[in-house]
């Protein structure tokens, strides 16, 4: 039966819950458990806090596969890591 024959709408898109995306963070990276795991924005992206035993903060971002998923995916990754870089120099100069 169709989504339409039993009544029930039929989705194109869903939202993982916080438990299932701890889960699948603690089955694939080796943090600190038991983690900790909120939504903090759902749209075109999903953003989740993640957190763990060791209060270690991460943030995790889900999205559909796109035509440009890849290419987009490697782009903002090593847009990311430059970010991150500023960032921590910036802090070891406040410190000095």
């Amino acid at each position: 039966m169709t989504g339409l024959q039993t009544g029930l709408l039929q989705a194109t898109y869903a939202t993982a819950t916080a438990d299932a995306v701890a889960a699948f963070v603690a089955a694939r990276y080796d943090l600190p458990g038991p983690l900790e795991c909120i939504l903090l924005q759902r749209g075109f992206n999903d953003s989740f806090a993640v957190r763990t035993a060791d209060q270690t903060r991460y943030v995790l971002r889900m999205s559909g596969r796109r035509r440009r998923g890849d290419a987009d995916v490697d782009s903002e990754t090593r847009f990311l890591a430059v970010r991150q870089s500023s960032t921590r120099r910036r802090m070891r100069e406040r410190r000095a």
